[in-house]
């Protein structure tokens, strides 16, 4: 099971320091060395001259979480996927699930689908706050449950189970907190997720060196 986390604010008092699309494509042309790269990170993240600097802001948070979240699970999604083409290894299906709903807690992190927001579900942690908070958390809690002690039961039989059971769908729990199930070679947003991460892959290094650059690791040149 792989769970594919909507857009986290981990870096954001770091992004928010740039302030200009000039200021980007300076930082980006200064970690790659093609300008052809260039133009295509600045694309694939929407990042435009006409931008606003909350898209521009957007664009590299979007950056920032494919860099560090989404490649390194679309790597393990696609590795764990393929082993399970040896004939001589015994393994269940690969599913992924993405998560779009958000913390039910106030605070800060309230409106953000972050880090391991999942685990309150799968687990019924703090059930009676949950309760509190939204007496409707309880479905959720209630299918996520569900789809995990499936998975781990039978792998999710297609007949009976209301989840991605084939290894090129993905069950989305959305901001609604119902769970749909999209085809990633088929889904506008899926498809496009797929073409960033694929962008990065062709030269992890300087992802890398971009993503220190912005939270502030790596000193801008």
């Amino acid at each position: 099971m792989v769970n594919i986390l909507s857009q986290g604010m981990i870096w954001s008092d770091a992004i928010s320091k740039v302030q200009s699309y000039s200021e980007i494509r300076a930082i980006v042309k200064n970690v790659y060395a093609s300008s052809s790269t260039t133009d295509a990170i600045l694309e694939a993240y929407r990042l435009t001259p006409e931008s606003s600097v909350p898209d521009l802001h957007h664009g590299l948070l979007q950056f920032m979480t494919d860099a560090k979240f989404g490649l390194p699970v679309h790597n393990a999604r696609c590795s764990l996927a393929s082993s399970n083409n040896a004939p001589e290894e015994h393994s269940s299906s690969v599913q992924a699930y993405r998560i779009r709903y958000t913390n039910p807690f106030s605070g800060p992190l309230q409106t953000l689908a972050h880090h391991c927001v999942d685990l309150l579900y799968i687990f019924d942690a703090f059930f009676e706050d949950l309760a509190k908070a939204d007496s409707t958390h309880q479905a959720l809690v209630e299918a996520m449950q569900q789809h995990w002690i499936d998975f781990i039961w039978d792998g999710c039989k297609p007949e009976t189970s209301k989840c991605g059971v084939k290894e090129d769908e993905i069950t989305v729990y959305g901001k609604d907190r119902i769970a749909s199930v999209k085809r990633l070679r088929e889904d506008p947003e899926c498809l496009e997720r797929e073409k960033r991460v694929e962008l990065l892959a062709k030269d992890p290094a300087s992802m890398k060196g971009l993503w220190g650059v912005l939270c502030g690791v790596i000193p801008r040149r």
